[in-house]
């Protein structure tokens, strides 16, 4: 063979090569490597194409952190005239916070984040004594997920009369008159009482004085400034002062003798 065919067999043998090479590259398979990541509240899928090389599917799956809580103090308070447990906390993100009291019924709801310390729960209407027994503090994220709980149990208010005082003078007019009636209380209980109406009976009589007045935890005083019962023959008289709360009930009673001089 002479070189013009060695050189038109080359040239063919090269063209053969090349037209091979891109036919196998054009025969190789194509795939699709998909990576889909998954979290609670978005989903990314992220798609690459690549050539000659085997399929495959990455999951990713990470769910956030649920919020932290940490209850640090509490107390049962008195706040815009309602009973109201005061809880003292730290959260890391916005959560609900329910207080559900003794008959599993919710009493108040309210959303809080990170920036707030601290919030008034209300254990019962404005103006009416709490229900003693047990109350549930319940946290959960916004997305209904409960990450905290603790129960408390009351045992409610447990009022005690001290001693009650008022003037009682005579007058021709309207006979004996007990009047500025004045009544030391201390509370023993665990819950604030509202105290409604003060029932003042001499001998067999009611006279019944309203008022609305929130008895806290500790001692103090309720004076009827304006209460008078007149009417009144000479002589020894019985009173008894009945303490009663939103419901009627009577929240606590003390007796002590008059006398009409």
């Amino acid at each position: 063979m002479d070189f013009a065919g060695q050189s038109v067999l080359a040239i063919a043998v090269a063209i053969a090569l090349a037209v091979g090479a891109i036919l196998g590259h054009m025969l190789m398979p194509v795939y699709v490597y998909v990576t889909v990541t998954v979290t609670e509240k978005i989903t990314v899928t992220k798609t690459i194409t690549v050539t000659g090389a085997q399929p495959r599917i990455v999951t990713n799956t990470s769910t956030p952190a649920m919020p932290m809580f940490t209850l640090q103090n509490y107390k049962v308070v008195v706040y815009a005239n309602k009973v109201s447990l005061l809880i003292v906390f730290k959260v890391d993100d916005n959560v609900n916070i329910t207080l559900v009291g003794p008959d599993n019924t919710p009493l108040s709801s309210t959303i809080v984040k990170p920036s707030d310390n601290m919030v008034y729960l209300a254990m019962a209407p404005p103006n009416t004594s709490p229900k003693p027994g047990e109350y549930r503090l319940i946290v959960t994220s916004l997305d209904g997920v409960k990450i905290y709980e603790k129960t408390f149990e009351f045992q409610g208010p447990k009022l005690e009369i001290l001693d009650v005082d008022f003037e009682v003078f005579w007058d021709n007019v309207v006979k004996g008159v007990i009047r500025r009636i004045s009544i030391v209380v201390v509370n023993n209980g665990d819950m604030p009482a509202i105290v409604k109406k003060v029932v003042v009976q001499v001998d067999l009589r009611n006279y019944t004085v309203p008022i609305e007045m929130v008895m806290p935890i500790g001692k103090a005083k309720i004076d009827l400034v304006h209460a008078t019962i007149a009417g009144l023959e000479k002589g020894s008289h019985k009173v008894t002062i009945t303490l009663l709360d939103s419901s009627g009930l009577p929240l606590a009673t003390y007796t002590v003798p008059v006398n009409i001089p």
